[in-house]
């Protein structure tokens, strides 16, 4: 029986805990490839929990018990998680804004969309990792159609509530019946004057707004509804400045200025303290929610806008870079070395006679004139026809 919710927020004790601790070291590994050593432990770290948190929810509901599982990761970026899931047999659609210019563009960069390989020392099947351009308040994915669908550190960056309740509604409609949503986000532990959503892009979410704009529009139903709303004292402990944190994450290069980094499960931002959430919902399998009519989307203009300004975008980048770069070796083939080739070829030396004879024929003015003569009869014959 599970002694760890699958609803639940960030603590300390997690980091110990023996249903989750086989899933941080299975995370921790892309770390340990990074760092050169996979064998040393390595320190609590939110985005760590985050992944484990969603690989224990999956394991637990059975989604790698058979090959090809369907998954949406929805603001996948690069991150780790979806090359960890292909590696256990499950195929991913990795969608995120790729071809958007966003304050999150360096999370989600537009090559992943050719060569996702390259971002990840996992070994996966070919084809495990599917990255495609999607908006989440619109996904351009069919509805009822994945076996689970996560969602990490991408509600909390929407501007409204509303944008919030799009994305939720979208994540219930790909879902099939039964299948698990495992969604990670910010959840807000004080504020001033007591606020509850953060200025700017950020949203922290308090019990009330996660029923409201998560749970009740995406029409999925809690697992391990209870939670604690309060981490233990040990967690508080390792607080962090966000802004700090930021700074500092981007310079380190080795596992002792990560341990010195660390722990980041507690962050404080502007007079608002906050820290991750993980919250596991399922489709019930009764459900008959039918797709949501593309009219019924209020966001759809502006997606469909964000896209045409991308594509324009990207066309004009290939059209500026095919001025400028460099062909591949060989290619345009060089009209002289094609010359080159087929005066050297096989066939051309023995053809010479045959070219010889036609060459004759055609500079002899009476075998002209009977071919002019020809050429006007078979003519007017195929006219008469």
């Amino acid at each position: 029986m599970s002694t760890l919710p699958r609803t639940k927020l960030i603590d300390a004790t997690d980091f110990n805990h023996p249903e989750l601790l086989p899933f941080l070291k299975a995370v921790a590994e892309v770390d340990g490839m990074a760092f050169g050593n996979g064998d040393m432990e390595f320190p609590a770290d939110t985005t760590h929990w985050q992944d484990a948190m969603s690989l224990r929810v999956f394991d637990q509901f059975g989604l790698f018990e058979l090959p090809g599982r369907l998954v949406a990761g929805i603001g996948a970026g690069m991150g780790d998680l979806a090359f960890q899931m292909a590696s256990q047999g499950a195929v991913v659609v990795a969608a995120d804004r790729y071809l958007d210019a966003t304050p999150l563009s360096a999370y989600a960069p537009a090559d992943m969309l050719v060569r996702p390989e390259g971002y990840s020392n996992r070994t996966y099947p070919r084809g495990g990792v599917m990255p495609l351009h999607a908006d989440p308040r619109a996904l351009a994915l069919p509805s009822g159609f994945f076996d689970a669908v996560y969602a990490a550190n991408v509600l909390e960056h929407l501007s409204s509530a509303e944008e919030v309740q799009a994305a939720a509604v979208e994540i219930g409609r790909v879902l099939k019946p039964g299948g698990i949503a495992s969604i990670s986000t910010e959840f807000l532990l004080q504020a001033p004057e007591r606020a509850t959503w953060s200025r700017g892009n950020w949203q922290l979410f308090s019990p009330e707004l996660i029923e409201s704009t998560i749970v009740t529009p995406s029409g999925l139903a809690f697992v391990d509804r209870e939670y604690e709303t309060q981490p233990s004292e040990l967690t508080f402990a390792g607080k962090r400045i966000l802004t700090d944190f930021a700074e500092q994450s981007r310079s380190f290069k080795d596992l002792k200025a990560a341990r010195n980094l660390h722990p980041n499960l507690v962050m404080y931002h502007d007079g608002f303290l906050f820290c991750s959430i993980h919250i596991t919902l399922q489709k019930l399998k009764t459900d008959k929610a039918s797709a949501r009519e593309d009219s019924d989307n209020e966001f759809l203009p502006d997606v469909t806008r964000n896209a045409r300004r991308s594509a324009r975008l990207v066309l004009e980048t290939l059209r500026e870079e095919s001025r400028t770069a460099q062909p591949f070796p060989g290619y345009p083939p060089d009209p002289s070395e094609q010359l080159d080739q087929i005066l050297a070829s096989r066939s051309w030396r023995y053809t010479k006679p045959l070219r010889t004879v036609a060459s004759s024929l055609r500079r002899n003015r009476l075998f002209g004139m009977v071919h002019r003569s020809m050429s006007r009869i078979l003519r007017s014959f195929k006219s008469a026809r």
